[in-house]
């Protein structure tokens, strides 16, 4: 009998430890949401932050690309979108729409299959 009273009483302390963690990790969640929430709040109350000028651009080679589209999926920046003109093959290749916004990261030319675009920094005067 003696052991089963000690059981029980282990598993009670567990279970109540465990019940405090549950709890404990219930109210470090709500916390994290409320700093989440505060966050943005500041966020939407400063001034726009202004988009500053990159130092990068792109090379497209129209005529060897084939429309997949990958360089536009990929780019980081968002600066790339695809030709409503066609190349020779039939395709609509990527242009650069905003030329401030490349990094020259060269993504665009680590996704592209067929080596039709690559991106490169540019040198400061």
């Amino acid at each position: 009998m003696f052991v089963f009273a000690t059981l029980s009483k282990t598993l009670l302390k567990v279970a109540q430890l465990l019940t405090n963690q549950r709890i404990f990790t219930i109210q470090m969640k709500q916390r994290a949401r409320e700093i989440t929430a505060e966050k943005e709040i500041d966020l939407m109350t400063t001034s726009p932050v202004k988009q500053r000028k990159l130092n990068g651009s792109v090379v497209i080679v129209a005529e060897r690309c084939k429309g997949c589209g990958f360089c536009v999926e990929f780019c980081p920046q968002e600066c790339l979108e695809l030709s409503s003109q066609y190349n020779a093959k039939g395709y609509h290749p990527p242009v650069l729409t905003d030329r401030e916004l490349c990094s020259g990261c060269d993504i665009c030319g680590m996704m592209c299959p067929d080596f039709a675009i690559y991106g490169f920094m540019k040198k400061k005067r």
